[in-house]
């Protein structure tokens, strides 16, 4: 069985943010649910750890994040039903994956792949200063030459609900540089005298800056998940970077 993604989230509030005293906090609560999708010949292991705003009817701030992040954390497009009954009408995705996935092995002639088919998504959250942040992680195995897992951030203020976003953070004129500074960062890490990039497995096209970063003491950490900017072999590509070294593209 796979294990869920365990990853320490460590949140800090960009310089200057002001205290969230003046705001209605969260309260979080932690919402499992275990299930097993499917039949006995092919069944798909569901575990979610969701963490939910249990007071967040009390704050239109705090309403709009909680429905932002179940739409996040269980891939809805929009959903405005209640958090408790989200979790079960995520399983009719399930069902109908493993469906289309059966029905192209039967189209193609293919044997059933081995291995036990699982969907395990945690998240994390935490609040520092005028900041809540949420992570997810996902672990999923629905058939095929392989699983995924994925790792997602989310950043809000808890003055306005906004979520914050790169161009948020730093200026527009230096966003190709910024690109630059990530693209050097990873050559740093992945090149050598006798690779390039391509032979490390990452794609023939330009890297931007990515909106799923996560924010530290130290700075902030941009995470390029499996195939965003290379092949699966590749993994996920983090990237960090220190706050003073951000300095020049900073709002």
């Amino acid at each position: 069985m796979r294990k869920f993604l365990r990853t320490a989230l460590m949140l800090a509030a960009l310089a200057g943010a002001t205290s969230c005293s003046n705001h209605k906090l969260p309260k979080f609560e932690i919402l499992a649910f275990d299930t097993i999708v499917g039949n006995q010949s092919v069944g798909c292991d569901v575990k979610y750890r969701f963490i939910t705003i249990a007071n967040a009817a009390k704050s239109e701030v705090l309403t709009g994040i909680e429905r932002s992040n179940i739409e996040y954390f269980y891939g809805f497009d929009s959903y405005d039903g209640p958090t408790e009954e989200a979790a079960r009408e995520s399983l009719d995705w399930i069902k109908n994956e493993m469906a289309e996935q059966e029905r192209i092995r039967r189209e193609m002639q293919l044997e059933p792949t081995d291995g036990e088919r699982t969907v395990h998504i945690e998240s994390e959250s935490n609040v520092t200063d005028s900041l809540l942040n949420y992570a997810i992680y996902r672990a999923t195995y629905l058939g095929g030459a392989h699983g995924m897992e994925v790792s997602e951030y989310h950043t809000y203020s808890l003055k306005d609900g906004f979520e914050l976003r790169a161009k948020d953070l730093f200026r527009a004129e230096k966003m190709d540089e910024l690109a630059q500074a990530v693209y050097k960062k990873i050559c740093d890490k992945y090149v050598t005298e006798e690779t390039s990039l391509s032979d490390a497995g990452f794609f023939n096209e330009p890297i931007s800056v990515t909106d799923n970063f996560k924010l530290t003491p130290e700075g902030v950490t941009f995470h390029y998940n499996p195939y965003e900017i290379g092949c699966y072999a590749l993994g996920s590509v983090v990237v960090e970077f220190t706050w003073e070294e951000l300095t020049p593209y900073r709002k």
